[in-house]
């Protein structure tokens, strides 16, 4: 929960199930789904994957009411013990799903140096948060029934308060950017002080489109005029590459990298993806998820081929 090279792979709770289920309960991609038991509820991520069984899902249980709103899994674990040992039975508990529609969606980074923010934005009304580490600060997900206006609001008023409790940080060096367009209902905001980026949010009304490792690695980047305009377009620079989701912990790569690879290069198996980035060579826990991206890469390759 510390590491920030960890957590930069699946940085929230999730619940991976198969896309015929996540379709017979409505759900869409990077939606968020409430799991029941008889023991409570808890609201995560849905992560459709074809190798979840039918009927089973998977959670991973490590997630805590420090790090998440209602991510504990182990919430939702009949209290049964072996006799014996006294091992508890946490590997498996019979569930309801159902889609969780929130009214916003949204994405932020804080950097490290505003450590008051944290505890107010959890003063925040959000059904559902999640915060990982990264590079220089944390990366948070949440959601929630109230508009993307008024939780844009929330989140700027709060940045605001945080600030001006600084004792280190200058209000005149301070400098805010925002991009509002109230018929999407789409809002973006992010603060300065000086050249370096202190928080920045994206939230919208349906799950936010935007890069999560590069928008976390702005945090350790100086940021001209012109660059904080780019990041709330949450568009990269040329000297600045998206290299996507992290799939290889290890070693830093990218779902992009490896797709570039997949695509242009002829690596088509993950020994030659190996070869090339070094992802999954070391532990070897993404192997299947590098075996994913490169049969979709040579789907694309197809279509791109038959057109």
């Amino acid at each position: 929960g510390q590491s920030a090279r960890l957590s930069s792979h699946i940085a929230e709770p999730f619940l991976e199930l198969h896309p015929d289920d996540a379709d017979d309960h409505s759900i869409g991609e990077a939606e968020l789904i409430r799991i029941s038991s008889v023991n409570g509820s808890v609201i995560v991520r849905a992560l459709p994957s074809p190798r979840a069984q039918r009927n089973v899902g998977f959670a991973p249980m490590h997630w805590t009411d420090q790090n998440s709103s209602m991510g504990r899994i182990n919430a939702l674990i009949t209290a049964d013990t072996d006799p014996l040992s006294g091992q508890p039975a946490s590997k498996s508990q019979a569930v309801a799903i159902s889609r969780y529609a929130a009214r916003h969606y949204g994405f932020g980074v804080i950097h490290q140096s505003l450590t008051g923010f944290f505890g107010l934005f959890k003063k925040i009304r959000h059904d559902y948060w999640a915060a990982a580490h990264c590079e220089r600060g944390k990366r948070i997900e949440f959601a929630g029934m109230t508009s993307p206006l008024s939780s844009h609001h929330a989140w700027r008023d709060q940045l605001a308060i945080a600030i001006e409790g600084h004792r280190e940080i200058d209000i005149e060096s301070v400098s805010f950017v925002h991009y509002n367009d109230d018929r999407k209902q789409q809002y973006r905001v992010a603060c300065f002080h000086n050249e370096i980026l202190l928080a920045a949010a994206f939230i919208d009304r349906r799950p936010v489109g935007v890069s999560r490792h590069w928008a976390a690695t702005q945090l350790a980047t100086d940021h001209s005029q012109k660059s904080r305009y780019r990041l709330l377009a949450a568009q990269h620079g040329t000297d600045q590459p998206d290299t996507g989701a992290i799939v290889c912990s290890c070693f830093m790569i990218g779902s992009r990298q490896i797709e570039h690879a997949a695509r242009n290069l002829e690596c088509t198996s993950v020994d030659l993806i190996g070869d090339a980035l070094n992802a999954g060579t070391n532990c070897g826990s993404c192997r299947s998820e590098i075996s994913q991206i490169i049969q979709m890469a040579q789907v694309r390759n197809d279509t791109r081929d038959t057109a």
